[in-house]
């Protein structure tokens, strides 16, 4: 299991409108790109800033399933709009689960 970390900074204003493509639209990408659990936070103290974590079989599951295939381009198209940067984002190996 491979869990992806990334980093949103949204555009301020377009929060709500942010969170609505990504659960009506984003997810779905995700899972049709074999995402097997997606999870977003926002900031308590900066409002602008999420965090998605997407789970995987496998980071090169992520790398061919997802990001090498037409969703991920969907993907960029849909949440473009309203980032503020490209977003940061690192794969992780769990290594403790309690």
């Amino acid at each position: 299991m491979s869990t992806e970390v990334a980093f949103f900074t949204v555009k301020a204003g377009t929060e709500e409108d942010f969170l609505k493509v990504f659960r009506d639209k984003v997810v779905d990408l995700f899972r049709r790109g074999g995402a097997e659990k997606i999870r977003v936070y926002r900031s308590l103290v900066s409002p602008n800033q999420f965090v998605k974590t997407g789970e995987w079989r496998s980071r090169e599951a992520r790398l061919t399933d997802f990001v090498g295939s037409p969703l991920y381009q969907e993907f960029l198209a849909l949440m473009g709009p309203f980032l503020d940067a490209p977003p940061s984002l690192d794969d992780y190996d769990t290594v403790y689960r309690d």
